[in-house]
């Protein structure tokens, strides 16, 4: 977890996954599930979930 050096509010979640199938598993897990409803109700805005390819 990171947060933005401008902003104390602005938090950015860095994660590297091994395969897209690991990924899929990963937001299928009740915590995960919980915590995406439950931060509907937490943020000030919504989640934005952004996918890079790592440059090898």
């Amino acid at each position: 977890m990171h947060r933005a050096p401008n902003d104390a509010a602005l938090f950015l979640f860095h994660e590297n996954w091994v395969s897209e199938e690991n990924l899929k598993r990963h937001f299928e897990t009740p915590h995960i599930n919980c915590w995406i409803q439950e931060a509907k109700a937490l943020l000030g805005e919504p989640m934005e979930l952004t996918r890079w390819h790592k440059v090898d």
